[in-house]
């Protein structure tokens, strides 16, 4: 069996809202929210690898939702990835994981919006 990780995401209300919304499209219990979450984070990380939608229009939001996450180790690798991208462009980028979480829901909220196909 494979090792997993739990971590804290935080969230805005309305993408808190967009998940949930994405979540209940894909007909995702709540108990696979954490399974279709890795499946966003792990599909962001393969077509964006600079992470250039991570963190956009973010600089003046607050993120007062905290959301628990369970991580696998596929997508922790793909993560830790992502994170020395990121810290590579800015090494004070704070709330890197948060940040890449969010940019995976948008998009997945965005292909929902026009029509794309189902994940889960």
């Amino acid at each position: 069996m494979s090792e997993s990780r739990r971590t804290q995401v935080r969230l805005s209300e309305e993408l808190r809202d967009k998940l949930d919304e994405s979540l209940k499209r894909d007909g995702v219990s709540p108990r696979k929210a954490s399974e279709w979450l890795c499946a966003q984070i792990r599909d962001l990380l393969a077509t964006d690898e600079a992470l250039v939608t991570v963190g956009i229009g973010e600089a003046n939001m607050t993120f007062p939702i905290a959301r628990n996450l369970t991580i696998d180790e596929e997508t922790e690798v793909l993560l830790d990835k992502g994170l020395r991208i990121l810290q590579g462009q800015d090494p004070r980028f704070v709330g890197a994981t948060s940040a890449i979480v969010r940019a995976a829901i948008k998009r997945a909220a965005a292909r929902n919006s026009s029509g794309g196909a189902k994940q889960g």
